[in-house]
Order: structure tokens, then C-alpha cells, then sequence
């Protein structure tokens, strides 16, 4: 299966909803916001079934166990939705999401796009905010330990 009819249209339409032009290039394209921060890089792989989203979260600072505090937010169904934090080749905090071609359409994918755009402005300030400050780790999920047999 050949994704690149389907990524073009969803492109199309993201443009058309938001009086932007947008190319993909090479089964990419990248937002950026008002300050020249990634708001969002789409990627529609050629022979793949899966759309993915992700936006670089700039982290000046770094404080002691960050990376692993970070991580702990991926347990934070509240904080993240769905999505994730990772890093990427150079270190840089990513967050991710991924969404099945067959579950989005052209009004399902611009919703998608634009919900996910609004997640990392709301999250970006709060990871700063989590980068800068040693406090205390994020919470935790209560773990109910089962044994399996």
C-alpha cells in the first residue's frame, strides 16, 4: 500500500484549513510558530499505514535527572494524552503521537494536527518549567503488584 495519494490530500486539506502552503517533501512537513519554533513536523511515510507527529521541546536548561523525569511524564495520561516524550539523534526532547491512516480522513487529520499543535503549546511551558527546577519527580501511578504465574 502506497500512502502518498492519501498524505497528499490530508497536506491539501491542513493547507486549506489553515490558509497555509503546505509541501510535502519527501513524506514531510514542518510548521513553524510565530517565535521560529517547530509547532509541529508531520510525517506521511510512503509505504506505511501510520501518520506521526512531533515537535521539538527546547530545553535550555538541564536540571539533575531531567531525562528520567521526563520519562515519568509518559505515564501521565492527564499531562500527555496519548502522546509521548522522547529524544531524538541530538538529545532534543521530542513530543510524539501516531494516529493509523485509516482512522483520519482530511477533517479527522486537521483536527488531529491542530489538537496536537495546541497540546505542545499548553506542555511546552511546563516542561521549561520542569527543566529549570530539581523538584520533586512528577507522580506516580500507584502500582499494584500482581504476580503472574
Amino acid at each position: 500500500m502506497t500512502a502518498a495519494p492519501l498524505a497528499h490530500r490530508l497536506i491539501s486539506a491542513l493547507a486549506d484549513h489553515l490558509r497555509a502552503d503546505l509541501q510535502l517533501q519527501q513524506g514531510v512537513c514542518a510548521l513553524y510558530d510565530a517565535q521560529a519554533r517547530e509547532a509541529v513536523v508531520i510525517e506521511l511515510p510512503d509505504h506505511s499505514d501510520m501518520a506521526i507527529v512531533h515537535c521539538a521541546i527546547e530545553l535550555t536548561a538541564h536540571a539533575p535527572g531531567l531525562h528520567k523525569r521526563l520519562l515519568e511524564l509518559n505515564f501521565r495520561l492527564d499531562l500527555l494524552g496519548g502522546s509521548w516524550l522522547a529524544l531524538d539523534d541530538q538529545a532534543c526532547v521530542r513530543l510524539c503521537a501516531q494516529c493509523p491512516l485509516s482512522a483520519l480522513d482530511e477533517t479527522a487529520f486537521c483536527h488531529w494536527v491542530v489538537g496536537f499543535v495546541r497540546q505542545v503549546d499548553a506542555l511546552r511551558p511546563r516542561l521549561l518549567e520542569l527543566a529549570r527546577a530539581g523538584d520533586a519527580r512528577p507522580t506516580s501511578l500507584p502500582l499494584n503488584r500482581t504476580r503472574l504465574s
